[in-house]
């Protein structure tokens, strides 16, 4: 069953990122988010393109001891729409009382709320699913709990009008309004995010993506910073042609200042297969200095049983990229472990 295999790896996991303290918190989380939406191997979800419920993330950079992350959505096989928005309610209340952020989600309540309102019609016609949650656990410190609210739907004016509301609720309003006159007309919004942790303010991510803009839209938009990635990813060539499916984030806390900046590529446009992709992050990683030792392991462990060569285009990589928050610049890589244990 996919539910088991999936926490046998993330059992290996957790005793990689040295975090055997939190192992009965960790795999609670684990049971709360997925014991419906991997009950069966149905596929149905759009977080990943094989329709499998949940990634593995890390966030690698210079000095820093990395979080074990993961995310995905909660929800029976043949679970209607309301169903699977309920099943996600339920799940990310659960695991905010396991992390003792219940209060602090319930603060961000209305947030939500407005992001996805039960009510709209066009919302609960929409088939890609709402919610996503995602969980940290630190190696020091307050867990973390996102929840990922899906924005692909209704009208496009109204998808930008929720962009610009949840800007608004922490302040940002400003920021965002000089930033959606830069993505309008070239970018989609994709979706938002809300994280809380123990003890800290709320922090948000809003989304955006695109298909087939030239890498200079994406420095002219957030910076050089993604330019030298990019060149590593796809290569020096390529780079001169208009990029695949890209996405941007944007992050920001209250008080209004947008203080973080991510820019993606999608794994299955940007690389023929899962080796190459692995090459690419590890001669990156290297050079970045920071964490390629850790990335080799956990691809190991998601990747168990998997032969790299052969996952054409790529289906363990699901999501590479690179961010600023303050001057920090850290790596991302999210993977998708369904490949791996179906033997595909």
């Amino acid at each position: 069953m996919l539910f088991d295999a999936v926490r046998e790896r993330l059992a290996d996991l957790i005793g990689r990122f040295g975090l055997e303290a939190r192992r009965e918190a960790i795999q609670e989380a684990y049971r709360l988010l997925f014991r419906q939406s991997m009950a069966q191997d149905t596929r149905v979800s759009r977080l990943n393109a094989d329709g499998t419920p949940i990634q593995f993330s890390l966030a690698l950079a210079v000095g820093c001891r990395p979080a074990l992350q993961f995310l995905g959505e909660a929800g029976g096989p043949g679970a209607t729409m309301e169903e699977r928005m309920q099943a996600g309610r339920e799940a990310m209340e659960r695991i905010a009382r396991l992390m003792g952020v219940e209060d602090d989600l319930a603060g961000a309540g209305e947030l939500i709320g407005r992001m996805a309102p039960e009510a709209d019609r066009a919302l609960t016609e929409n088939r890609s699913g709402v919610y996503w949650i995602g969980v940290s656990f630190p190696p020091e410190g307050a867990a973390s709990l996102t929840v990922y609210i899906n924005a692909k739907w209704g009208s496009a004016e109204s998808q930008w009008e929720r962009m610009r509301a949840f800007a608004g609720w922490f302040g940002a309003e400003a920021e965002w309004a000089l930033l959606e006159g830069r993505l309008r007309g070239s970018m989609d919004p994709l979706g938002a995010a809300v994280t809380v942790t123990r003890g800290h303010a709320a922090r948000g991510r809003i989304y955006a993506s695109a298909y087939g803009l030239p890498l200079a839209y994406y420095q002219r938009l957030m910076g050089d910073f993604p330019a030298r990635f990019a060149a590593e990813m796809l290569g020096e060539e390529d780079c001169g042609y208009p990029l695949r499916s890209s996405a941007c984030s944007f992050e920001t806390e209250t008080g209004g200042a947008i203080r973080g900046k991510k820019f993606e590529l999608c794994a299955h446009c940007a690389f023929v297969n899962d080796a190459e992709a692995a090459d690419r992050v590890r001669a990156w990683l290297e050079r970045e200095g920071s964490g390629e030792g850790l990335y080799s392991d956990v691809l190991e462990i998601v990747g168990r049983g998997a032969e790299l060569s052969r996952l054409t285009p790529p289906a363990l990589h699901a999501y590479v990229g690179v961010g600023l928050r303050g001057s920090e610049r850290y790596t991302s890589v999210y993977l998708n472990p369904g490949p791996a244990v179906r033997g595909d």
